[in-house]
């Protein structure tokens, strides 16, 4: 039950699958991957509770999911991290396309700690699209 978080239908079926699909594209064209994904909890306000879902009211419902993506090359190592809000649909996935710093600051996970730590600072850092085939 570890890998099951309630997403709304139009965001698991629409954008969300969209970026599992991209992420086995890449695995096919770049090999190994790193990924992590998850819920966002840290968006709700502060003071308001997250919805509820099932018969007792006690699965909270995320207000966003979080996914970062890292690949190495040689001594290179290349992430992206990409947030997406319950609400959000029909947008191209570089629209939600971020560092994986800012997911970090988001979530409190220290993703990829077991690189060298000048590869973590600089792939964790920056993102470039071109960096990652066919994102649209």
């Amino acid at each position: 039950m570890t890998n099951i978080c309630p997403q709304t239908g139009t965001l698991n079926r629409g954008d969300w699958n969209d970026l599992e699909e991209i992420c086995r594209k890449w695995t096919r064209r770049y090999g190994t991957l790193y990924i992590c994904a998850g819920p966002v909890v840290s968006l709700a306000d502060k003071g308001r509770s997250l919805p509820t879902i099932g018969k007792q009211r006690n699965v909270a419902v995320p207000d966003a999911f979080f996914k970062v993506v890292m690949r190495r090359e040689a001594d290179r190592a290349y992430a992206i991290g990409f947030v997406m809000r319950q609400t959000d649909k029909q947008k191209p996935l570089s629209a939600y396309a971020t560092s994986v710093d800012n997911v970090e600051a988001m979530t409190g996970i220290d993703f990829f700690a077991s690189l060298p730590d000048h590869e973590e600072r600089k792939a964790e850092a920056e993102y470039a699209l071109g960096d990652w085939q066919n994102l649209r």
